[in-house]
């Protein structure tokens, strides 16, 4: 999966800020995008991907988790990047 797949779920799909669609928003999570990207390509599981957006949302974020939302994210990251290596 390429980074910038990485960038646009977590801005899409993710987006524990609610910041999508506002003016100079794209680069918002671009701090977790990398980190994600490595855990992909490493071959991590949807329940790694998972916790790592839930320690997000946590600490650095100061949010309340919310894991469905996590859950369905890794999911969705998990499985795009298996098609993309179909």
């Amino acid at each position: 999966m390429t980074y910038e797949k990485v960038r646009e779920v977590l801005l899409n799909d993710w987006d524990p800020n609610g910041i999508n669609g506002q003016p100079g928003a794209d680069d918002e999570y671009d701090a977790y995008a990398g980190r994600l990207h490595a855990l992909l390509a490493s071959g991590s599981s949807a329940r790694d991907i998972e916790a790592y957006l839930i320690r997000i949302e946590a600490d650095p974020m100061g949010l309340a988790p919310n894991r469905e939302r996590a859950r369905q994210v890794a999911g969705l990251l998990v499985q795009l990047d298996r098609e993309q290596h179909d």
